[in-house]
């Protein structure tokens, strides 16, 4: 049913005759189509005496619609008048309809001859009536109109603007078009100009968006204050609202294009850019500069820290986050490297050092060697990445194994007084829990070297209820898988078999691979699986496998996979990032197998060099001897080894195994020359990375203890005196694994009307001195503060529930606006 017949409906509902003048005949057709039980019609043709004779006294029971088309006369010339004061007239006026269908009052009714199209849409009038509210002015309702014609969720000039740059920038016209044919294109521009300073002897919405990106680079200064506030405000808003994000960075490329953003910010100082976040070429500005500052070694942690809280926020960070942490990790180690002293007293203090401090060198090593590999982007970098590669290995990895070297010349034994061996893992951490009658799960991860273990710890740790301690290990030499894996098993007798497979028998039986592993523990009643294998398992069947056994060896292999191949020794660092990733999985799956204590170690660690390895480090001396078996980058066995003056060499008795056979091992981290084997990954030798081994004792509470950091609003005074409202917080503790960073969303709110911008800061501060750990935060008042002059406002802070997208309240203060006339001219 048409709008008009629902009208004629209701009128006939509420009168039996209803006369209907249609002077210019232009609802002709709606009259000929009307068709309703109990109604009568009649077209009236100069014969208005009949047909008023016929309604009221011929047939009186039935309803009559009386339809008359031309002019009407006046008074008693009019021979219906009588009909007409009595019963009902009916007005098919196309304003006044159109106006009350779409709910206008009457003194707003003139807005529909002037936007004929809007009012013309039946969809367009219904929608709008919903919207209405009775206060509304005439730039209420042509604001609501605005807001149908492009499909709004409100009527509001930001969210308005919203939808159509979104559209613009997916090039689709329609709701431009709609605005224009309905007349409104001039008020839109107007409050463009009005609310946010825009002016244009030819305005679009593509030169408001130029408009916009350009304030950007002078910080909105204004003419007007309120104007350059409300702009600033709104593109702080649009740049972060998610719905919007992909035609944002349309928009901001093709204004970064027009504007030549790119020169014109090429003489700016990096730190006058952090909170641009407008532009993509800031971010690579940004990056180029700091990494050359980096290289230079100009920049600090500290420093580079701020830099990272600024650009978090960039809607490139995803893109570029690899190069920042690259960057991050870059100077974390240069400033590592420096202040990095190499004494070692003893072989003791070499391994106890190592395991203390000296491991975050090689920890950040590969963290940046990771990002470097990983970023697609990765020119910026390269001065950084060969300062880095020349300090690792020439200032910390050759001077740390050199002075080694001399430790462990000096041994007569392999043996250390504060390190446990590696031979007696089972022994020392396995058999007292067995005694206890407690399930153990071991998991060995061949190749994860101690700073990688660290690392573990620490993620394991940010898991809600998991416990993660680390410590080392003295690895077995040569420090390679079949060794190492044999001696992380029950046994008395370790011994290094004479063969070319370097094999290696635990109490006379053969200890490679997962079989003979599992059966070596079954006198324990243990059993050995490989990661995949127990990973493809249901969790019933996990628990099974727990329940039935003692004790478990879980064997994890990706790094030394990954690495100890020529073709992929490249990708380590990956493979490394990987293992985390796995291991982390490994001990949840374990943990839901109702088993609470973990064992995770390694059979050896390695050393790993980025840059390709000189001729220079390799030995230049070729091992020999009467019985050769076994040789790698790192180690020969045989018997009667010749000595050498670059090779350390072991009886089997020195290094604790059962037989004869001699191994001998490069000194420091030379590598022996050898066809087709890789290099820059390798492991068998003595140094510190390779030998210390770490051993992550990993507990599952049943409680949970992760919780976020705390925040504390510290504002001083409870008035706003001016349009800039600097916030102070105040976050209570240091992060850690335990006390994670926290993501706050701040803003000022009247009632649950946001009146300023908001700020996303994450709370993520590691120091224990409580002045760092302060935080100001800038607001600016929108125009919608400013009539609450003297009303109390709520400064809140809000949180996102956990995989949601709803922020709620975490805290709040009240505030009370006071400000005065001359902060209108306050910017």
């Amino acid at each position: 049913m048409s709008e008009i017949h629902e009208h004629l409906s209701a009128a006939l509902k509420k009168s039996r005759i209803v006369v209907w003048n249609d002077p210019a005949g232009e609802f002709q057709t709606d009259f000929d189509t009307f068709v309703e039980d109990g109604v009568e019609k009649r077209e009236i043709k100069n014969d208005e005496f009949a047909r008023k004779f016929e309604a009221l006294r011929g047939n009186p029971v039935p309803r009559y619609v009386l339809y008359r088309t031309g002019a009407v006369k006046e008074g008693i010339d009019n021979w219906l008048f009588d009909v007409e004061l009595f019963y009902a007239k009916f007005s098919a006026n196309k304003v006044d309809l159109a106006a009350d269908v779409s709910g206008l009052p009457p003194e707003l009714k003139y807005l529909v001859p002037q936007h004929s199209d809007f009012f013309a849409d039946d969809a367009k009038r219904l929608s709008l009536k919903a919207m209405l509210a009775p206060t509304d002015s005439a730039i209420d309702v042509k604001a609501k109109m605005l807001a149908v014609c492009c499909d709004a969720s409100d009527h509001r000039l930001d969210e308005i603007v919203g939808v159509l740059l979104e559209a613009s920038a997916k090039n689709k016209h329609a709701p431009i078009k709609k605005i224009k044919d309905c007349g409104l294109t001039e008020f839109l521009f107007q409050g463009l100009q009005t609310i946010y300073g825009y002016k244009s002897v030819e305005p679009s919405l593509e030169d408001f968006a130029l408009w916009l990106f350009k304030s950007t680079l002078n910080g909105f200064e204004p003419e007007a204050g309120h104007q350059a506030r409300n702009a600033r405000l709104f593109f702080s808003a649009w740049s972060h609202d998610i719905r919007h994000s992909e035609a944002f960075t349309e928009l901001s490329e093709g204004a970064s294009n027009t504007l030549q953003v790119e020169k014109t910010i090429d003489g700016t100082v990096y730190t006058e850019l952090l909170e641009n976040l407008a532009f993509e070429v800031v971010d690579q500005k940004i990056l180029s500069v700091t990494s050359r500052l980096a290289a230079d070694k100009a920049l600090t942690s500290k420093e580079f820290a701020n830099v990272l809280r600024h650009r978090r926020r960039s809607l490139w960070w995803s893109e570029y986050q690899d190069v920042y942490l690259a960057v991050e990790a870059g100077v974390a180690l240069l400033e590592e490297v420096d202040a990095f002293q190499v004494q070692i007293n003893s072989f003791d203090d070499g391994l106890t050092k190592y395991s203390q401090t000296w491991w975050r060198i090689d920890s950040l090593y590969r963290r940046f060697i990771y990002r470097v590999r990983k970023t697609e982007f990765g020119k910026p970098l390269e001065k950084l990445r060969d300062i880095v590669e020349s300090h690792y290995s020439n200032k910390f990895l050759i001077p740390l194994n050199d002075s080694w070297q001399v430790r462990v010349d000096a041994l007569e034994e392999w043996r250390s007084a504060v390190v446990p061996s590696q031979r007696d893992f089972f022994a020392k951490y396995v058999l007292p829990q067995l005694a206890k009658k407690t399930k153990v799960c071991v998991i060995i991860s061949d190749a994860m070297r101690y700073e990688i273990a660290e690392e573990l710890g620490s993620r394991i740790r940010q898991e809600n209820g998991y416990d993660a301690v680390l410590e080392a290990q003295l690895g077995v030499l040569p420090s390679y898988t079949q060794l190492g894996m044999a001696s992380l098993l029950p046994h008395a007798k370790l011994e290094q078999q004479a063969g070319n497979n370097a094999l290696v028998l635990l109490d006379g039986a053969p200890s490679g691979g997962t079989e003979n592993r599992s059966k070596i523990l079954s006198h324990v009643a243990g059993k050995a699986i490989k990661s995949t294998s127990f990973v493809d398992l249901t969790r019933d069947q996990q628990r099974e496998l727990f329940r039935d056994n003692q004790v478990v060896y879980i064997y994890h292999d990706t790094i030394d996979h990954t690495g100890d191949k020529l073709t992929t020794e490249t990708s380590a660092f990956q493979a490394a990032e990987q293992a985390l990733v796995d291991l982390v999985s490994l001990v949840k799956k374990t943990a839901g197998a109702n088993v609470s204590n973990m064992l995770i170690t390694a059979d050896h660690g390695f050393i790993y060099q980025d840059k390709a390895i000189d001729a220079s480090d390799f030995l230049s001396e070729t091992p020999h001897g009467d019985e050769f078996y076994f040789e790698n980058r790192r180690f020969v066995l045989g018997r009667n080894l010749k000595a050498l003056h670059g090779l350390r060499t072991f009886t089997s008795a020195q290094l604790g195994l059962e037989g004869d056979i001699e191994i001998q091992i490069p000194k420091s981290i030379k590598r022996l020359k050898r066809q087709g084997a890789g290099a820059r990954f390798v492991h068998g030798g003595a140094s510190l990375q390779e030998v210390v081994v770490p051993v992550l004792r990993v507990n599952k509470k049943k409680a949970g203890d992760v919780s976020l950091v705390d925040v504390e609003i510290m504002q001083e005074k409870d008035s706003i005196t001016t349009n800039q409202v600097v916030v102070n917080l105040f976050q209570k503790e240091p992060v850690s694994d335990k006390v994670q960073a926290r993501q706050l969303k701040v803003g000022l709110y009247f009632g649950d009307r946001l009146i300023s911008n908001e700020v996303i800061h994450d709370f993520d501060l590691a120091s224990f001195d409580k002045r760092e750990r302060m935080v100001s935060l800038q607001l600016v008042l929108s125009k919608d503060a400013d009539d609450l002059m003297k009303e109390n406002v709520e400064l809140r802070l809000m949180a996102k529930a956990p995989k949601t997208t709803y922020w709620g309240v975490y805290a709040s203060k009240t505030l009370k606006l006071s400000r005065s006339f001359t902060s209108d001219f306050d910017f």
